[in-house]
């Protein structure tokens, strides 16, 4: 029948999937409409529900609906995943959205989180896209052994001023 599982769990793992499924049709207005359904009826959202929601907000360059439900699901008590913040800095780098980049690199620290390599390197790239070269070159040295990608964002990086550019390759 249920297999163990309690059927709040069922439901919001039916509405989670249901924001997601609309998010890839970019429809956004009803996937904000189910979240908010969720809450009315009692069925609290989960990470992947916020997750699917703030990954539409990437679809549309709508950095501060992003941030504000990266911060709704703090408020709700859940930790944001590496995949929440991958999103935040994509959606970040995208809008070129550096002060609601710079907040959601202040709770990072301020949380102690350790970022993985793929969102660590995303968080570069927004870097880069922001306009923050010095702080990408700050990131990348503080690595032990940089990957193929973090390469990548310290050339885009650099390719945001020439100046950089003959260091990189001086340096590496």
């Amino acid at each position: 029948m249920l297999s163990g599982k309690r059927l709040w769990q069922v439901r919001r793992t039916r509405y989670s999937y249901n924001i997601l499924g609309l998010v890839k049709k970019g429809e956004i207005e009803k996937a904000e409409e189910v979240l908010q359904s969720m809450i009315d009826r009692r069925v609290y959202p989960d990470i992947f529900a916020y997750n699917a929601l703030i990954k539409g907000y990437v679809l549309t360059s709508d950095a501060r609906k992003a941030f504000k439900t990266f911060n709704n699901l703090k408020k709700r008590g859940l930790m944001p995943s590496d995949i929440t913040y991958t999103s935040m800095f994509a959606v970040c780098g995208r809008t070129k959205s550096a002060e609601i980049l710079d907040k959601v690199m202040k709770e990072i620290e301020r949380q102690g989180v350790s970022l993985n390599t793929l969102t660590f390197n995303a968080m570069l790239t927004a870097m880069a896209n922001c306009g923050m070269v010095d702080e990408v070159f700050d990131e990348v040295t503080k690595l032990d052994k940089p990957d193929i990608d973090t390469y990548r964002s310290l050339l885009l990086a650099c390719a945001r001023s020439s100046m950089y550019t003959l260091i990189f390759w001086s340096v590496f």
